[in-house]
């Protein structure tokens, strides 16, 4: 069975080692405060457990011998993302739901050159199409991230194309992530709003959020996501295609970029990927020609007034070897550091981000069993936060570093405040506990 067939395919035994992880937990760590709790965590499962390699522990699904198809039979065509199930821990990577949507700037700089072509406005487009379908060249990886926890964040500077990143999850039900992103010229904002409907053999996931990209001089770029299906979850090799439309509009020039996401077909099996598009003016004309793979390249080629291609292809995108040779989670050369750090490094980074999760760096570090008591722990005390707000009632979802804007009026639901990185430059020791998530 494929490793997404056993992400949908759970044991009870996985359900069962949920429930008695938090039972341990919630006895082990009542009246104590949350360093108590994480400290004591700590030492209660290195000292009752060992440190299994990660190719023992993570090839347990060999023996999973429940069938999803006989699991889940009854949930074909429902949404799945806020069913609740609790997975295995062999179905993760050391990542989670905030570190996967950064590696949507794997090729960043992208931003960077569109945002130079000022007075050059098919070009300008062109290379914002070779970034909106770069972000998908990580995504054939098969294994899941963790699932974010309200209020968790994720930060990334890459210092040497001037780009900033930062990412909050907002609510498990409904899903919600919003992400923020600034480079030289431009900044972008997306909310990701995913659900998941299971169809027997594949997963459909679509996203009913937002994408908005704003150049400096007040051009606003938007769109939504297409697509994406896991096919073959169960039978069959199991492999991640994007489909359908993309289009994306500006609205201060009246320029459009629309591109088809291509599916497998019958006869072309072995082949995927395949993008192709245009760049258009405000009146509606073709001025470049777009075409590729989402996880190979991109190219335009010009278009002339009588609708012919002139001159030779232009190399928008190229992702070269970009994942890392050899890498048991087929990790990106971009993403392969995300959560390799010291100790003292750690200290840099709020008590809300991804990389303070003890269940991404045992995992990262192959101790699987550990991971998935951590990943168990994090979750019982979810669980427990949301038990003592549940007489708070909310009629609007809040985040620390975002607000909520009328959707009517603006391109996105979610607008970045602005102050992260200052509010979490020195947090002083009293609010650094009472951030705590994990």
């Amino acid at each position: 069975m494929s490793t997404w067939g056993e992400w949908l395919g759970l044991t009870n035994s996985a359900e069962d080692s949920d429930q008695n992880t938090s039972s341990n937990v919630a006895q082990t760590t009542e009246g104590e405060s949350n360093t108590d709790k994480r400290e004591g965590f700590e030492s209660v499962i290195e000292s009752s457990h060992g440190s299994p390699s990660l190719s023992s522990s993570h090839s347990a699904h060999t023996d999973f011998k429940q069938s999803a198809f006989a699991e889940y039979a009854s949930m074909v065509g429902m949404d799945v993302v806020n069913a609740g199930f609790s997975l295995p821990i062999f179905c993760f990577e050391p990542s989670t739901e905030l570190s996967r949507m950064s590696e949507t700037f794997e090729f960043g700089y992208l931003m960077n050159t569109a945002a130079s072509y000022k007075s050059d406005p098919v070009l300008k487009h062109a290379y914002v199409a070779a970034f909106v379908v770069s972000g998908y060249a990580h995504s054939i990886r098969l294994l899941k991230p963790f699932d974010s926890v309200p209020d968790e964040t994720f930060q990334l500077e890459i210092p040497d194309w001037n780009m900033k990143y930062i990412a909050e999850h907002i609510s498990n039900d409904p899903s919600l992530s919003v992400g923020f992103c600034e480079g030289n010229g431009w900044s972008f904002t997306e909310d990701v709003q995913a659900c998941a409907v299971y169809h027997g053999n594949s997963l459909e996931i679509s996203n009913k959020g937002h994408r908005k990209l704003c150049f400096d001089g007040n051009e606003v770029l938007t769109w939504k996501f297409p697509k994406t299906t896991v096919n073959n979850l169960v039978l069959g090799s199991t492999y991640i295609e994007h489909h359908g439309e993309l289009k994306i509009e500006n609205t201060n020039n009246g320029f459009k970029i629309e591109m088809e996401f291509a599916q497998k077909g019958w006869f072309d099996y072995a082949k995927g990927g395949g993008v192709s598009g245009c760049v258009m003016d405000q009146d509606g004309n073709v001025k470049m020609k777009l075409k590729g793979s989402w996880m190979e390249s991109l190219v335009g080629i010009y278009v002339g007034e009588d609708g012919q291609e002139t001159g030779e292809e232009i190399e928008l995108w190229n992702a070269g070897e970009h994942f890392v040779q050899d890498d048991v989670w087929k990790f990106t050369k971009f993403s392969c550091g995300y959560f390799d750090v010291t100790e003292d490094e750690l200290k840099k980074y709020p008590p809300t981000d991804s990389r303070q999760r003890l269940d991404v760096r045992y995992l990262l570090k192959g101790k699987s069993q550990l991971a998935g008591e951590a990943k168990n722990w994090i979750e019982y005390q979810r669980k427990q936060r949301e038990n003592e707000h549940k007489s708070d009632e909310k009629a609007v979802l809040s985040a620390r570093y975002f607000k909520q804007v009328d959707k009517d009026t603006q391109f996105t639901e979610w607008d970045y405040i602005g102050d992260y990185w200052d509010k979490t430059q020195s947090i002083p020791d009293a609010e650094f506990e009472a951030m705590k998530l994990f």
